[in-house]
């Protein structure tokens, strides 16, 4: 199957984040532990989600 986007290494890193972590990550976690920075990130995040690989929200504060 053809993957919707390039595979680059800095995507890997992305989705090693994700793989590694037990918990729901925002996007500034998910650049910290990929050792990328946040103008990679949030680009190849957008992505994936685009291709169904992952589910993104908006946090609501509690009052």
């Amino acid at each position: 199957m053809k993957s919707p986007f390039r595979i680059t290494s800095t995507t890997l890193d992305v989705l090693e984040a994700f793989l590694s972590s037990q918990e729901e990550l925002h996007g500034f976690a998910v650049a910290k532990a990929a050792g990328k920075p946040t103008g990679s990130v949030y680009p190849i995040l957008a992505r994936l989600e685009q291709a169904g690989w992952l589910d993104s929200h908006w946090e609501t504060e509690h009052s």
